[in-house]
């Protein structure tokens, strides 16, 4: 018997949809009328299902359901201020899928969009600007920031390569210029290889947009400014550069820096989009944390940012802090949306076994990346539930005195734990006593305790130790 959950939703449980006609004007007004698969109602059936529990959710997902829904229903009030355009989503996603799949398929096979990704397709696309104060803006692209958060796998990087590629050869942007920033080349590697893929192995599309591959850079014969590049340092930056479009590789492991310069460079244009794709972090702190934080209270609706879309795929809250349910195969569907499509349930399974069996910091690493449950660290050498089981009640450490100790000490002045430990001889015994006392500097106390009491027990002795 399988443990694990083989029901998963993909794009055949909308096979029996009926198609759209929509119509749309070319560059001679002139009227067309053209069939799709009906992408903007499966996007909507998409976000019915998770929120009627057929679709294993988390919170984060239920709720950016629960937002595209609500937008949907705002855009058809009168005097909103933007309007969902069946034409351009549908534009969007008729594009994703005449592109060549990069790797992973046979030759000459183009992408199927599943449901995650034709939920952020119409998002991004649908929804059109139409504010009566911003006559030039209206019909443009009402979204101007994604955030996606989901684990290895899923075609996050593929996925975020084609929304750009549309971008800058579809939105009429003179000198349109798309920036791929990761904290190296070979990570942002992840977004421009598949997107010159894309280019060069889709039939037609060298030809008429008139495109110049190379491994460093894409350029368009008749816009001879417009260009894709990857960027990697600050040293890469382009100063007076105009961004069309920035993706940002791996947001967790970005530079602060070259991520504050790609987001001031911004602004100049009406179309501009910048992306965050990313699984989770090691540190529950640093730009990427904080753009998730805000996303939270986007989807809780403490904040209301309609220009502002993102997914954050993981487990529930409750969930990762029980192991046990954690790393339990029937509840990893609801962090990784394409279970059972482009993953496959037993070799995650059989990750998860080799992970266990090797190393704590291992284990860490496949929550971090395959559940995208935030860490804290890199892992240790004894997993938590074995040092758990060392706990022995109502030892004194007075009781040891005269015994051999060594003390070790790592001072803090920043924004770092002071940590002293001790380690205790007993004489031959099959166990030694280990203490241990720690504390923060006391100017970033109030600051840091409300984020360590989420994740780190040793909140709780500073807490005792006055830091409230």
């Amino acid at each position: 018997k399988k443990a694990y959950s083989l029901r998963t939703v993909s794009r055949t449980d909308f096979a029996n949809l009926p198609r759209i006609a929509v119509d749309w004007s070319d560059e001679n007004n002139v009227v067309h009328t053209q069939e799709f698969p009906n992408y903007p109602r499966i996007a909507a059936k998409y976000c019915g299902m998770i929120l009627a529990g057929k679709v294993p959710a988390c919170l984060y997902i239920k709720q950016a359901a629960q937002r595209y829904l609500d937008m949907l229903e705002e855009a058809k009030k009168p005097g909103s201020l933007f309007y969902f355009s069946d034409a351009w989503a549908c534009d969007f996603l008729s594009f994703f899928e005449k592109l060549a799949l990069p790797s992973g398929g046979k030759k000459g096979q183009t992408f199927v969009a599943q449901p995650w990704q034709i939920l952020l397709g119409c998002a991004t696309f649908g929804f059109r600007r139409n504010d009566p104060d911003q006559p030039n803006e209206i019909g443009s692209r009402l979204v101007r920031e994604i955030y996606v958060e989901i684990p290895r796998g899923s075609g996050k990087s593929p996925t975020s390569a084609a929304v750009a590629l549309y971008c800058w050869l579809n939105e009429d942007e003179n000198g349109s210029q798309i920036f791929i920033g990761a904290p190296k080349e070979d990570q942002a590697r992840y977004v421009f290889d598949p997107m010159a893929a894309m280019c060069t192995e889709t039939p037609g599309l060298v030809e008429f947009y008139g495109l110049n591959v190379t491994k460093l850079k894409i350029t368009r014969d008749r816009d001879p400014m417009a260009k894709v590049r990857m960027i990697s340092s600050i040293a890469d930056r382009e100063d007076g550069a105009n961004p069309h479009v920035v993706v940002m590789e791996e947001l967790h492991a970005q530079d602060e820096s070259l991520f504050n310069v790609m987001d001031s460079s911004l602004g100049k244009r009406v179309n501009n989009l910048f992306i965050s794709i990313t699984t989770a972090g090691n540190r529950a702190m640093g730009v990427c944390w904080n753009i998730r934080k805000r996303l939270r209270n986007v989807l809780a609706k403490i904040e209301y940012a309609p220009s502002f879309f993102g997914l954050i795929f993981t487990l529930d809250e409750e969930e990762t802090k029980d192991k046990k349910v954690a790393h339990n195969p029937k509840f990893w569907p609801k962090a990784n949306p394409m279970w059972n499509i482009t993953l496959s349930p037993s070799n995650l399974i059989e990750r998860y076994e080799k992970a266990k069996n090797n190393s704590p910091s291992a284990v860490l690493e496949f929550e971090r990346t395959r559940l995208n449950i935030w860490s804290n660290g890199a892992g240790g050498l004894i997993s938590q539930e074995n040092w758990d089981a060392c706990k022995v009640e109502g030892l004194d450490i007075n009781s040891f005195r005269g015994r051999r100790a060594w003390i070790g000490g790592d001072l803090a002045s920043k924004n770092d734990i002071a940590s002293i430990g001790i380690i205790i001889d007993d004489f031959g015994a099959s166990w030694v006593n280990v203490d241990q006392w720690v504390a923060l500097p006391k100017e970033i106390a109030v600051a840091i305790i409300p984020h360590l009491a989420r994740s780190v027990r040793v909140a709780e002795v500073a807490r005792d130790r006055g830091f409230d």
